[in-house]
C-alpha cells in the first residue's frame, strides 16, 4: 500500500510527524494571543463648550426679539395684532384688511389705536351691531386715551376694524378702533392725552 513504510505505523504521506494531541505532563505553555491596544481615552467633555453654546443660542433669540420690539413700529404686521397705542397707515381702497404698516407715533401716520376687544353678541350684527358696540366702548376708550371728550377733539375721528361675515364664522370677534384725523391729513405724533 502506498504511504506505508516497514515499521508499520501509519503516517500521513508527506508528512513529517504525524498530528497527534500531546498527553505529556507541563511543558512551556503556549503563547496566550496578544490583547489589542486599548483606545486612546477621550477626552472629558468639555461643559465650557456646552454652555458657551447655549449662551450663544439664547444671545440670539434676545436679539431677535429685541430687534422685532425696537423695529415693530416700522414693520407691516396683522392687522388682528394691533395693540392701544399702536400708529400705523390705514390701507386705501380695500374692504378687508389682513395687514397694516407700522409707523413710528412720532412720524407721520394715519391712526392711532385706542380701543381694541371682543365683540360681546352672540350673532353677527346685521345692520348696526357694530356702530352700536363702537359708541358704547370705543368713544369712552377715545375720550380717555386723548384726555377730552369726544365732541372736544373736532380735529380727530373715530373708525374701527371689524370682524367679516367670514372670519366671524371662524370665531374672529376682534373689534380695533382708531382715531384718526378727520380731515384725513396724517397725524405728526401721538394723540394719547396726558394721564
Amino acid at each position: 500500500m502506498a504511504g506505508m513504510d516497514g515499521g508499520g505505523a501509519n503516517e500521513l504521506s508527506g508528512s513529517a510527524a504525524p498530528n497527534r494531541i500531546s498527553t505529556a505532563g507541563p511543558g512551556p505553555a503556549p503563547e496566550a494571543p496578544a490583547e489589542p491596544p486599548e483606545p486612546p481615552a477621550s477626552p472629558a467633555p468639555r461643559r465650557g463648550l456646552a454652555w458657551t453654546s447655549i449662551a450663544i443660542r439664547v444671545g440670539i433669540i434676545a436679539a431677535i426679539a429685541i430687534g422685532f420690539l425696537i423695529f415693530r413700529d416700522r414693520l407691516t404686521g396683522a392687522a388682528a395684532d394691533l395693540r392701544i397705542g399702536d400708529c400705523f397707515d390705514v390701507p386705501g381702497d380695500v374692504t378687508e384688511v389682513d395687514e397694516v404698516q407700522h409707523r413710528p407715533c412720532s412720524e407721520a401716520h394715519d391712526a392711532e389705536v385706542v380701543f381694541v376687544a371682543n365683540y360681546t353678541g352672540t350673532s353677527y350684527p346685521v345692520i348696526s351691531g357694530f356702530d352700536d358696540y363702537v359708541v358704547d366702548n370705543c368713544i369712552p376708550a377715545f375720550e380717555a386715551y386723548v384726555g377730552r371728550s369726544f365732541e372736544a377733539a373736532t380735529e380727530l375721528d373715530l373708525s374701527y376694524f371689524f370682524p367679516t361675515l367670514e372670519g366671524w364664522g371662524d370665531g374672529d370677534r376682534e373689534i380695533t378702533c382708531y382715531l384718526v384725523s378727520i380731515d384725513e391729513s396724517k397725524l405728526a405724533r401721538s394723540m394719547k392725552g396726558p394721564g
